[in-house]
Formats: structure tokens, sequence, C-alpha cells
């Protein structure tokens, strides 16, 4: 586990990356290439800043928060398996690049930790 100043670094990164996206969104630009480049860039940084988030412990880490993650864990692999499937067999849209599915995967555990440590 990292340490919780990296969870900080981390919201501050995804929010300048979200910030730029939008911002680069508006820019009429015809060069491919350019956006190619730009939008792979943004998806790096926002895994980085996801992972950071991710994986930095709290300020008050125990036992009960680390058994929490696992679990969070647990469901977000549960979440993953029944998307892959439905995405097989029912969904007609394209499939997502794995970067992608791993910023999903990352998203929904944040969101699955965060509402199990309210809950409980």
């Amino acid at each position: 586990m990292l340490r919780h100043i990296y969870k900080r670094i981390g919201i501050w990164l995804f929010f300048l990356t979200f910030l730029t996206a939008v911002l680069l969104s508006f820019q009429n630009t015809n060069d491919w290439a350019s956006k190619s480049v730009k939008s792979t860039l943004l998806e790096v940084f926002a895994f980085i800043a996801l992972g950071l988030i991710s994986f930095s412990s709290d300020k008050n880490d125990n036992e009960y928060l680390n058994y929490l993650r696992f679990r969070s864990i647990a469901i977000t692999v549960l979440l993953s398996f029944i998307y892959a499937l439905a995405d097989s067999f029912i969904f007609t849209v394209s499939h997502l690049l794995i970067m992608e599915v791993f910023q999903i995967q990352l998203i929904v555990y944040i969101l699955v930790f965060n509402l199990l440590k309210k809950i409980q």
C-alpha cells in the first residue's frame, strides 16, 4: 500500500486530467495524430491517478479497512466478470480497450470501497 499522501496526489492528477480533457474537447483541430497522442496521454494519466487513489492507504488504516479493501476487490472482480459476459452475449457495442476496462475496474473499486466504508 502507498502512503495516504498519494491519494491526494491522485485526486489532483485526476482533476487536472479531466479538466484538460474537457478543455481539449473544445479545441477544433483536424490533425488526427495530434488528437490520438493527446487522448492516449490523457488516458495514461487518468489510469495513473486512479491507481494512486485506489492503492493508497487511509490516515487511520486498520485490519477492518484491509478487510473492506479485499471485499471491494472481490466485488469488483465479480462485477467485471458479469460485465464481460454481458458484453459478449447481450450488448452489440464495440468492445472496450484493455486500458478502459482497467480504468472502469479502478473506478468501481474506489466506489465500492468507499460505499462499504460508509455503510459499515
